[in-house]
């Protein structure tokens, strides 16, 4: 695989990521994001380290009057922070009436080393229910 890597360029690459790595299915957000007449999914999401890297959310029904806040906040798995990712510890995601999407963006650090996938978690809450977790694997760009 690394050979394939190598000889590939970054958008025959993101292809073949695609194809290799595809995202695990829509997940629900836990109760209570929405109301009653709503849903919140996302899909986990797989990024290069060199850009900003987006979690999109879909918004399925209607958002209660005044709309809806999602708390979020990143955790390490293979990814650490400040080195991979710059760290969120209590970010807000504000729904207005009427969204139908909104997406999260992690800001990833390109470090220049030549390095194996790596991944973070991003949990999403509201205070009611089980939080939504949401993994980002980070593709390396250094590899040449």
């Amino acid at each position: 695989m690394r050979r394939i890597v190598r000889r590939l360029g970054a958008a025959a690459l993101t292809v073949l990521t695609t194809i290799l790595l595809v995202p695990a299915p829509a997940q629900a957000a836990a109760a209570g994001v929405c109301g009653n007449d709503c849903r919140v999914i996302t899909k986990d999401a797989i990024c290069w380290e060199t850009e900003l890297c987006p979690i999109s959310l879909v918004i399925k029904g209607k958002l209660p009057k005044g709309g809806a806040e999602i708390r979020f906040w990143t955790e390490d798995l293979r990814a650490t922070a400040p080195d991979d990712y710059r760290q969120v510890k209590d970010g807000v995601l504000r729904l207005a009436d009427g969204d139908t999407e909104s997406r999260i963006v992690i800001e990833l650090v390109a470090d220049g080393k030549v390095e194996t996938e790596e991944a973070l978690r991003v949990w999403l809450s509201t205070g009611v229910g089980d939080p939504l977790a949401v993994t980002v694997t980070i593709l390396d760009s250094d590899q040449g």
